[in-house]
């Protein structure tokens, strides 16, 4: 491709393996400067230089004028393909800046020893799983996305464009759909980003397939397809949830010629609406997108799904869950738009979720093959819309569709099982509750309000205390309750039916509780509180709920949900039975965890201990250069002992309390901590700036919040925890740290908190990863022996009490513990402790409802 003077500098021909570990050797380079993690790609850049044979120029280079070689190359190669080669070379020149001379012409030297003909054969290979393994670690990052492989390799095998086809990709990002498909296509792309642009030409030219593709750097949304073409297949996967900007909006006054009515105002909006028209007549179009798409209640999306579904473009509709996207760990679904569909009238939805691999607790896979099957297998040919051999998969005629409000979620429409007979004694809920609409209040009153978090989870004591509730000052949109009501929430994944009765006294609740008259002549509120929480009627409120950040029923599916009601006589039976049962159960559990009290408050003073000791020898420290005979000075006139007796007693006594901590198996009683509401992004902001105040001259303490948390928790992300427990927890991984892995004195060791967000269809989790760089676990150690009650790991022989603690709190918070030691799965650091926490609530956040 470029320069002359094309030889190789090995003449034996290199493994993968081989060239792999010397790929891994070059990161570790680059990795010395301390660089972003974007810029861990220049290696993907030199790769391909090397194997192109444009790095032949090193074989007289000299130390100190590597980089100046490099450019001189450069402007020296091809002269027909000399501006491609300059942007790819501009687009990583702040990366080959950033690299010291010194470490610079050490990789160099690093790549040029791979065999060029080895290059050619693996290149492709190489360069992918490079790609992809940084991934893992640069999506939470900011740096380059790269979907998985196994989305992409789906969707082009679901697109299956015949050979000559004209493929369109806006937001292309590493061009990831111009490698995959089976047949040669005509394949159109940009990417604003420049970097990301550069890697995915790489991987275009390095696959052979750039002289079939127009792939610029360019913006999408205001150069929305710059060739004014039609097209067989537009297919994308633009930015989650982002905003056109006010000056790309104004462009898209003139160059706006989509099928809705209402001018998009976000990227995934305007991708499907201008996609319409871009396609032609027998188009078809893929798209990845938020879930929150299925169901948004904002005008446009609003709209935009019933254009889709009036003009029987939508063909499918597949949800996929959470933690599968290197950049967000948000669900996602894949929409397929076909302008000439088989199944006329038929939406196919499929939950994809059973089609997810966990091939690891940290790596979960799409099994793109069984997807295919369901889709080619779906019998088209029967009388009306049914399940096909897939449970996990329906056609459902688009009536349906209409009636609920062309609403796309794909849990509305699947058949679960334990739905299919809820007939004879199953009732609606609209039949026994009746809602209560509460009276509008004025401004700059007081009273007892209820909130998400006053509700109760209890079945057996499920009754609002009014005598202590606390008056507070009320907010405008609160409404006045004066009769006896069943209050749930309709955010989040519970319901947490409580009952008010009232006596004379009114409360007052906020508009994210709503109150419903119960019908007691046909069911007892203490059965239908039981009854709520049953297996059969949360698969019927997962069937219903919507929104992706914060799960919401809507009130009008909330009454279609069937509930067993029996005769009031058998429904008070139950009501006992389930008492008895309750009472014996928390027996149980009160004898089992009476013991556990000082075990994890022992380990986690590891770390004042150290810092006493610390203390102590500093004061030596400073003694000896007043005065080397300080040991002797008596401590008063009045007695024998002296100064350096003094001390000795504090080591003996410092030593004593550590055998003592030590030899104490007794453990940590979690209940007597009780849980309360804060928000959690405003713990680790306090939590972080403690650390760097205490240790700010041993390691280097970072908190990164995900783009994610920023934007759906503008007003906090709420767990219901206990701040002295989780302090506990992870002052023990910090310790860990301290004792274990940062043990070199000259070392600029990291410790790293980052916090996310980890879906699931119901449910919410705050995601913390705390990762530090310093000294690896020992080869095989792992979450199992990390938990494990006495175990002991490292060469310190250190008892393995405080891992086990870490996990019982994190249990106790409802919540997971995983660990990752995987070099691949945690470059550039060492050991990454994943932490998964239940969000209980958000202020202020409305966003997907």
């Amino acid at each position: 491709m470029m320069l002359t003077n094309s030889f190789s500098m090995l003449s034996s021909t290199e493994s993968f393996t081989t060239l792999e570990h010397k790929l891994w050797d070059a990161l570790s380079i680059i990795r010395e400067q301390q660089v972003h993690f974007q810029d861990f790609h220049l290696v993907t850049y030199l790769l391909f230089l090397q194997k192109e044979g444009a790095l032949d120029f090193f074989i007289t280079t000299e130390p100190g004028r590597a980089k100046e070689d490099l450019r001189l190359s450069i402007s020296r190669g091809d002269r027909e393909k000399f501006e491609l080669n300059r942007l790819i070379y501009d687009a990583f020149y702040p990366a080959i800046q950033y690299v010291s001379e010194h470490n610079f012409y050490d990789l160099l030297r690093l790549i040029c020893s791979m065999d060029r003909d080895s290059l050619d054969i693996h290149f492709g290979d190489l360069v992918e799983n490079l790609i992809f393994r940084l991934s893992k670690t640069e999506g939470q990052h900011g740096g380059e996305y790269v979907q998985p492989l196994e989305l992409t390799r789906f969707i082009c095998a679901l697109a299956s464009p015949y050979a000559g086809a004209e493929v369109y990709n806006p937001f292309g990002g590493l061009a990831s759909f111009g490698l995959y498909f089976d047949k040669p296509v005509n394949y159109t792309g940009e990417e604003i980003n420049m970097r990301s642009w550069a890697i995915g030409m790489i991987r275009l030219l390095g696959a052979g397939k750039a002289s079939n593709s127009d792939f610029v750097v360019g913006n999408s949304i205001a150069n929305w397809n710059r060739r004014s073409k039609r097209y067989d297949l537009i297919v994308a996967n633009a930015p989650f949830n982002v905003k056109i900007r006010k000056d790309e909006a104004n462009l898209l006054k003139y160059h706006r010629d989509g099928y809705s009515s209402i001018q998009p105002s976000y990227f995934d909006t305007f991708l499907i609406n201008n996609s319409l028209a871009a396609l032609k007549e027998n188009g078809k179009a893929i798209f990845v997108l938020p879930s929150g798409f299925l169901t948004n209640k904002q005008p446009e999306y609003a709209r935009l799904r019933q254009v889709l579904v009036e003009n029987d473009f939508l063909e499918t509709v597949i949800s996929f869950p959470g933690g599968l996207l290197s950049n967000t760990n948000l669900p996602f679904c894949v929409i397929v738009l076909n302008k000439v569909k088989q199944d006329r009238s038929k939406i196919l939805f499929i939950d994809a979720e059973t089609s997810v691999k966990e091939v690891s607790k940290n790596d979960k896979r799409i099994d793109a093959d069984r997807l295919l099957s369901i889709i080619t297998n779906t019998d088209s040919s029967l009388s009306e819309a049914s399940t096909t051999a897939f449970p996990e998969a329906k056609l459902v005629y688009i009536e349906e569709v209409v009636n609920n409000d062309f609403m796309l979620n794909v849990n509305r429409y699947i058949t679960v099982e334990l739905l299919e007979d809820l007939d004879g004694e199953y009732v609606e809920l609209g039949k026994l509750l009746k809602p209560v609409k509460g009276s509008k209040i004025g401004d700059g009153l007081s009273g007892k309000l209820i909130r998400i978090r006053d509700l109760s989870n209890d079945k057996l004591d499920f009754e609002i205390k009014v005598n202590e509730l606390v008056e507070v000052d009320l907010p405008k949109n609160a409404s006045k309750l004066d009769k006896s009501a069943l209050l749930i929430t309709i955010r989040w994944k519970t319901l947490k039916p409580t009952f008010f009765e009232y006596k004379g006294e009114p409360i007052y609740v906020s508009p994210d509780v709503v109150a419903f008259e119960v019908n007691e002549q046909k069911v007892d509120v203490g059965f239908l509180v039981q009854e709520l929480s049953t297996e059969y009627v949360t698969a019927q409120l997962n069937k219903y709920r919507t929104g992706t950040t914060i799960p919401y029923i809507p009130i009008n599916d909330f009454i279609k949900v069937r509930v067993k009601v029996p005769a009031l006589r058998e429904q008070r039976a139950k009501i006992i039975g389930a008492t008895f049962k309750t009472l014996e159960d928390e027996r149980i559990g009160i004898k089992k965890e009476a013991y556990e009290e000082l075990a994890s408050i022992k380990h986690s003073m590891g770390t004042p201990l150290l810092k006493l000791n610390a203390s102590v020898r500093n004061i030596e420290s400073v003694l000896n250069k007043l005065d080397h005979e300080w040991q002797s000075v008596k401590m008063s006139s009045k007695s024998n002992q002296t100064l350096g007796d003094a001390v000795n007693s504090l080591y003996l006594n410092l030593k004593l309390i550590s055998n003592l901590l030590k030899t104490n198996e007794l453990e940590l009683d979690k209940s007597t901590y009780p849980l309360a509401q804060f928000d959690a992004i405003q713990f680790f902001q306090r939590f972080v700036n403690e650390l760097r105040a205490n240790d700010k001259n041993k390691f280097e303490v970072r908190l990164e919040v995900s783009s994610d948390v920023e934007e759906d928790f503008k007003e906090g992300a709420f767990i219901k925890a206990n701040e002295e427990l989780l302090e506990i927890a992870f002052n023990n991984i910090v310790e860990n740290a301290q004792k274990h892995a940062f043990v070199k004195d000259n070392e600029k060791y990291v410790l790293e908190f980052r916090l996310d967000l980890y879906l699931t269809q119901t449910s919410a989790y705050l995601y913390i990863q705390v990762a530090n760089n310093g000294k690896a676990f020992p080869h095989n150690f792992n979450i199992e022996k990390l938990t494990r009650k006495g175990a002991v790991g490292g060469s310190t022989g250190n008892s393995g009490i405080g891992g086990y603690h870490i996990n019982e709190i994190v249990k106790w918070h409802g919540g997971r513990l995983d660990l990752m030691t995987d070099p691949y799965l945690t470059f550039p650091f060492t050991t990454v402790y994943e932490i998964y926490i239940p969000i209980s609530g958000s202020q202020g956040n409305n966003r997907y409802e």
